[in-house]
């Protein structure tokens, strides 16, 4: 169905989170608090009994290179989209799934603080934006504030979410939701991509957290898609996530929460789970770039 007057969709990016953890201040539990933080929005989403609203708790761009960033991971630039001449893609599907990825790579950058790499990844994003045929009135101011911030960080990632934010609300107004859909799957691939391929980080606690996250995510974004008129390239999408899905589905997750109302994450996994779900978030993430 399409979103209607009788059905609101909330959607929940949890960017109040990332605005702190942007800055260099004190981010000790920063990525217990991400994760805490989302879950409950999970777990309260479907909360409505009136039918009236649906709450989807949501992958935002900037959490998988947060909790990357914060793990003190090094930056990679080989797992970024590859830098290509001529890039062009076929239809809105492929130009807004896209615009997922490389906004995703662009919070990376951001979040390291590679200035000329993020500089190249926002031009990315701004051709991507042209290409779909959003309104100047969304774009025309963004592109000046992100160069004259550059060495700002903590501006930045500011200026990536309030236009994450914007996006969506014009594709919803101008009922082109699913374009807001597939660069929500976008965002969700490449930041799993990412997560999975800093095998540094994966002794830790954050990232067993992470990866149970990340399935109750995924578990959401094709949930939305029955808020929306199916499109043709629907069956793609359905079959790229699905994999992953497959991929997911021996992987334990329990949300559980405590006495003062936070959500904690029980995740379990044996390493060829782990490695079967890499291979799987990579070839979707690799056909989808091509």
């Amino acid at each position: 169905m399409k979103f209607t007057e009788k059905t609101s969709i909330l959607f929940l990016f949890s960017f109040s989170i990332f605005f702190v953890s942007c800055g260099g201040g004190d981010s000790k539990n920063i990525n217990e608090t991400m994760v805490n933080d989302s879950l409950s929005k999970i777990s309260t989403q479907k909360d409505t009994t009136d039918n009236t609203a649906a709450v989807f708790a949501l992958p935002a761009p900037l959490q998988i290179s947060t909790v990357l960033k914060n793990g003190n991971v090094v930056f990679s630039e080989k797992l970024l989209v590859p830098a290509k001449k001529n890039r062009s893609f076929s239809s809105d599907y492929l130009r807004a799934i896209n615009l997922g990825v490389y906004t995703t790579d662009l919070g990376y950058s951001t979040l390291f603080g590679q200035k000329q790499t993020t500089l190249n990844y926002y031009k990315e994003v701004n051709t991507l934006l042209n290409d779909l045929q959003i309104s100047a009135n969304v774009t025309s101011n963004q592109f000046k504030q992100f160069e004259k911030n550059l060495d700002n960080s903590d501006s930045l990632c500011t200026i990536i979410l309030k236009s994450f934010g914007q996006w969506q609300s014009y594709f919803q107004e101008n009922k082109r939701e699913e374009d807001g859909l597939y660069i929500l799957a976008g965002t969700y691939i490449e930041g799993l991509y990412l997560s999975l391929n800093h095998p540094s980080i994966q002794n830790k606690k954050e990232f067993r957290n992470l990866i149970g996250q990340q399935k109750l995510f995924l578990e959401n974004v094709l949930e939305l898609s029955n808020y929306m008129d199916k499109k043709p390239e629907f069956d793609d999408l359905y079959m790229k996530l699905g994999s992953i899905q497959q991929a997911y589905e021996p992987i334990a997750v329990v949300v559980k929460q405590d006495n003062a109302g936070n959500a904690n994450v029980l995740c379990s996994y044996s390493s060829k789970q782990l490695a079967d779900l890499t291979a799987a978030v990579n070839k979707v993430r690799n056909e989808i770039i091509k």
